[in-house]
């Protein structure tokens, strides 16, 4: 078979493809050519940490700023054949922020970015709880001291989140970038991906 490569995209495949004059051409007859993968949940290729500690509710918060393109990952990405990738904020928020899709190339981050604001990140249950610490145990003295530590919490403060964004929508008075990536969420134009690993998690989710 043959694969004919124009600028970086596939343009016709096939037994009998006609093969321009100055084609450049790769014998991959003892080899295996396959379509790229898509890692839907890549946590790498990422300068620094992936949450904001100081906050539990971070809508505007966009991992795109973080990208490292010189990150060495990628071309071990790469080389497993991932051509794709979706780059979520780390998970210990409860509305972690924006996610990004890339390609595992580029020198810089706008040459990898295909679509920014990808996603709208949200963690359900016990991960967005995980240590925090309990005012009643000990004097918060710290931003480390957060809240939720609850279902409860988790539930009421995602609610409240949109709620407030609803009401952002009705009045705009003033500009808040937060709320306006909400309304967004709200409207359908921005997706939302929510992490839950146990059932209760998810019913809850469904019935937000």
């Amino acid at each position: 078979g043959i694969i004919l490569i124009e600028n970086k995209k596939i343009v016709n495949i096939g037994a009998t493809v006609a093969i321009p004059e100055d084609a450049s051409i790769i014998d991959a007859s003892n080899s295996v050519v396959m379509p790229g993968l898509i890692d839907a949940k890549a946590i790498s290729a990422v300068r620094g940490d992936g949450n904001e500690q100081s906050s539990e509710i971070t809508p505007a918060f966009r991992i795109s700023s973080a990208l490292n393109p010189q990150s060495k990952e990628l071309k071990r990405i790469l080389q497993t054949g991932v051509t794709t990738l979706y780059i979520p904020p780390g998970g210990r928020n409860l509305i972690c922020g924006l996610g990004v899709v890339v390609k595992p190339v580029g020198k810089t981050a706008a040459e990898m970015i295909i679509k920014d604001d990808a996603a709208l990140k949200i963690v359900m249950g016990s991960d967005s709880t995980r240590g925090n610490r309990i005012p009643w145990r000990s004097p918060p003295t710290n931003f480390y001291y957060r809240r939720p530590t609850t279902r409860m919490a988790v539930s009421w403060m995602l609610r409240k989140s949109f709620f407030d964004a609803k009401q952002y929508s009705a009045s705009h008075e003033t500009e808040d970038p937060a709320m306006d990536v909400l309304s967004a969420a709200l409207k359908g134009e921005i997706p939302i991906r929510v992490t839950a690993r146990r059932a209760l998690d998810i019913r809850t989710a469904f019935r937000i």
